[in-house]
């Protein structure tokens, strides 16, 4: 998430008129519990620093984990290939699919595989 969507976020969340209560945050808790105008001002104000901040740490962590993460693919020249497909289930599916005496769903229900699976196998023959 960007600063710029973080400020979205925070601009729409104050027109609904609520509040956030953090859990590890406890002034977001002391909140709650002041009807007293200065003070819960100042606590909104303290507040607002504190997830701002907290976001911003956040989103930095974020964005070096994702870094750190591509150094070590480029590093490591690992390429992901994605899933293989189970051959043998897209060869029985093609069998049945043969056969013409089952449909679909219940070709998917004989292999163990999901109806998608088959009208993929089916697209390829």
């Amino acid at each position: 998430m960007q600063q710029a969507d973080f400020e979205i976020l925070k601009q729409q969340i104050k027109d609904k008129g609520l509040r956030l209560i953090v859990s590890d945050l406890p002034t977001t808790h002391m909140q709650i519990k002041h009807d007293d105008t200065i003070t819960t001002s100042l606590l909104e104000l303290i507040n607002n620093m504190l997830i701002d901040l907290l976001a911003t740490m956040a989103r930095l962590d974020n964005e070096k984990r994702r870094e750190r993460i591509i150094q070590g693919l480029q590093r490591s020249g690992y390429k992901p290939t994605g899933k293989k497909a189970n051959l043998a289930k897209h060869n029985r599916i093609k069998q049945l699919l043969a056969s013409n005496h089952m449909t679909k769903e219940e070709i998917a229900k004989a292999v163990g595989c999901g109806v998608a699976t088959v009208y993929r196998v089916s697209k390829k023959m």
